[in-house]
């Protein structure tokens, strides 16, 4: 993330000077300008998305299961994100449809994770596995 990044971010979206304001920030917990954990997150979903996640059957989001993170992104840093998925159904309202949970983890370019993330997503099924579902309890 570049300085820029992160300081227009904390502008627009994150009003505390640890975000924004080098002078401030080097007195602040995080001892220097760092990214917000939201863009950090938003930027790792969209690194994630830009990579083919979901591949085009993603619907919706239920929301996030849960987020943390665990040390400061800082200018000039480079993240990755590494996505599992830990959790799959089949949606009984809507058999064509399922709920996927993927855990994020993710990882500064030295290999230190800065943040986790666990997301729900609502995701199309294939058609033909619907179909013998449908097949199947019908016999």
């Amino acid at each position: 993330m570049t300085e820029a990044e992160i300081i227009a971010f904390g502008r627009n979206y994150a009003p505390d000077p640890a975000h924004f304001d080098k002078v401030a920030a080097a007195d602040g917990p995080a001892a220097g300008l760092c990214a917000n954990w939201v863009q950090v997150l938003a930027t790792a979903f969209r690194l994630f998305i830009e990579a083919g996640g979901f591949a085009d059957t993603g619907e919706a989001s239920p929301g996030m299961e849960s987020a943390r993170t665990l040390r400061p992104v800082r200018p000039g840093d480079t993240i990755r994100a590494i996505a599992e998925v830990v959790f799959m159904r089949p949606l009984r309202s809507r058999p064509q449809s399922g709920l996927m949970v993927n855990a994020f983890t993710i990882v500064n370019q030295h290999g230190e994770t800065v943040a986790e993330m666990r997301l729900k997503s609502f995701m199309r099924r294939d058609p033909a596995a619907v179909a013998a579902e449908t097949e199947e309890a019908r016999a």
